[in-house]
This record gives structure tokens, C-alpha cells and sequence, in this order.
């Protein structure tokens, strides 16, 4: 009966890790229209690159959020990098860097970049110290929403 316990508890555990981990990453090839927007939150532990996303439309991507650090707050502060990407070539579209310096509450970022109709970007996040030593890989909780432009 314990032996049966243990099971079930693992499967609704394992079952609740799936089910999160999908809603928190979109799918790959999924189309981003120029009339929504595309929330995502997560947490990242050094550096992240999303699934692709198919531009609907011609236009100006927005990807805009906030970030704070994930782990221990005995480290020092961290920065975020984010980039747009062209799927498949890996060309940078746009670069920022954003420092969390308000911890423990989170700071801002904004990227925009140029997309043409049936483009696939992707979305690259990388987590690290703003101050020496550098320590162990970072983590940092991101919260962004991705639209086009007016």
C-alpha cells in the first residue's frame, strides 16, 4: 500500500512538472499575428533560447518585461541579456542588457526588432553577475510579452 503511494505521488508530480513546463514555453513554429500579444513567464537558470516563432506579418516586434534574481541573496545583482534571433542563420536582430539593481523587486527591459512576414525568430536570455566574483550560474525570473508594434 506504501509502495502504491509512493507511485502515484511521483506520477502527479512528474505529471505537474510536464504540464508546467508546457505553459511556459510556446511551441516551436508557433505563428505570432500582428493583432496579439504573447505573455510568457519563467524562471532561467544561466541561458534560455525559446522555441521559434513564424512572424505573421510584416513589422516591429516588442518584446518587453521585467526580471529578478532567482537565486540566493547573498549573490551579487544580476544583468539580463536578451536578444532577438533569426532562426536558422542565428543572426542577432537586436541585443539589450538590463540590470537588476532594485532587488529584491524586479527592473525593466525592452527589445524591439524589424521582422518581415514568414520570418522565425527566436528569443535568447542570458542570466549573469553584474559584480566579481562571478559565482555559479545565475537564475533570474523573467516575465515578458511579445508583440508587434503600432
Amino acid at each position: 500500500m506504501k509502495t502504491r503511494k509512493i507511485i502515484t505521488s511521483f506520477i502527479i508530480i512528474a505529471a505537474m512538472l510536464i504540464l508546467t513546463v508546457q505553459t511556459a514555453f510556446a511551441a516551436e513554429g508557433e505563428i505570432w499575428y500582428k493583432d496579439r500579444r504573447y505573455p510568457a513567464e519563467y524562471t532561467i537558470t544561466d541561458t534560455n533560447l525559446t522555441p521559434y516563432k513564424v512572424m505573421d506579418e510584416s513589422g516591429v516586434l516588442v518584446i518587453y518585461g521585467h526580471f529578478w534574481k532567482a537565486d540566493s541573496a547573498s549573490y551579487s545583482n544580476v544583468k539580463l541579456t536578451v536578444e532577438i534571433r533569426e532562426y536558422g542563420t542565428n543572426r542577432v536582430l537586436n541585443r539589450v542588457v538590463a540590470y537588476n539593481t532594485q532587488y529584491p523587486f524586479g527592473d525593466p527591459f525592452f527589445i524591439d526588432a524589424n521582422v518581415t512576414a514568414g520570418q522565425k525568430i527566436q528569443i535568447f536570455f542570458d542570466v549573469s553577475s553584474i559584480d566579481n566574483p562571478p559565482g555559479p550560474l545565475r537564475k533570474a525570473t523573467v516575465t515578458y510579452e511579445g508583440y508587434f508594434a503600432e
